[in-house]
């Protein structure tokens, strides 16, 4: 079980690397499950051999598509429960089956997670960010999952030629309203390549952020004003674009940089503090959020508004 929470957390933060490490670790450990209760040898049976898995999963190998990790993980999750049949007890093997379940609901979509899950001063149930719900969209659980945390608006901060290759269908937009926020760091990367020969860094996109996505950042927060029901932010992963903007709520509910910095690392990968704080500093040098928001265009009213709406009783 610990080889499956490993796969299915970093497939949760968006890691395809080390998900498909741990994914393998876990195909081997069920294998070896398997070869044990049949009576094969192990060594003559090595992961990369179809015959050792029977009608089971086969290692991932070549590019990861993070897309499909639900399936693999639903193959993994069967194939592990019918060779642990063998040699649990059906108490324990009905625990595991749960404690499995449970963390596949967890991680079946990256970086999701409620504003207030590091944040007290943010009121529960009402804003969440998150990967694109479009990689979930043709999930089972994707309507209940709605329903469940009362979702009706989506912002998403995805450049529009990241969302016409990965669209919401028109079933997915029948139960929720998108607001287009786009932030397309992609291009300002591009523009850096054609000027001067090199890949923009990580704190030059926080920077383009903090001073180049004003119009995004207003659309952003008036439309999780004016949402009816709970609202989620995404990007593509949930992580950059979504942990800028998230960095900012943060700050406008009032809280801490701990309490910022600690749901900015939850999306794990490549997040470093220092990039964040590349465009934090832009803000405070614009005299504070409540100035960098009028900065952006929104009104004096609509911040108090916001601040109100945010607010934990």
């Amino acid at each position: 079980m610990a080889c499956f929470h490993a796969c299915s957390e970093h497939h949760r933060k968006g890691d395809p690397e080390l998900y498909r490490q741990k994914y393998n670790e876990a195909i081997r450990f069920a294998n070896a499950m398997r070869c044990l209760a049949t009576g094969r040898h192990l060594d003559s049976h090595a992961p990369s051999h179809p015959p050792a898995y029977g009608r089971g999963p086969l290692p991932l190998d070549g590019p990861i598509d993070l897309h499909k990790a639900n399936g693999e993980k639903r193959r993994l999750l069967e194939f592990f429960f019918s060779s642990a049949a063998d040699f649990l007890s059906d108490p324990l093997l009905a625990e595991t089956k749960q404690e499995c379940e449970a963390i596949f609901k967890r991680d079946r979509l990256w970086n999701f997670r409620d504003f207030s899950l590091f944040n007290p001063l943010i009121k529960p149930g009402i804003l969440y960010r998150s990967a694109t719900l479009t990689l979930v969209q043709k999930e089972s659980f994707f309507n209940k999952m709605l329903l469940d945390t009362k979702i009706k608006t989506v912002v998403d901060l995805r450049s529009t030629r990241e969302a016409v290759e990965k669209c919401y269908s028109a079933d997915s937009l029948r139960l929720v309203k998108r607001i287009e926020a786009p932030i397309d760091h992609l291009a300002f990367s591009a523009g850096i390549m054609k000027i001067d020969k090199r890949e923009a860094d990580s704190k030059e996109v926080y920077r383009f952020f903090a001073l180049c996505a004003a119009v995004a950042v207003r659309t952003a927060l008036e439309g999780i004003l004016d949402a009816e029901g709970a609202c989620v932010v995404h990007c593509h992963s949930g992580k950059d674009r979504t942990g800028f903007l998230a960095a900012l709520i943060h700050l406008l509910s009032g809280a801490d940089r701990d309490m910022i910095h600690a749901d900015f690392l939850a999306s794990g990968m490549d997040t470093k503090t220092e990039n964040l704080e590349v465009a934090l500093r832009i803000l405070a040098a614009k005299g504070g959020i409540e100035n960098y928001l009028l900065f952006c265009g929104m009104d004096s009213g609509k911040i108090s508004a916001l601040k109100k709406k945010l607010a934990a009783a």
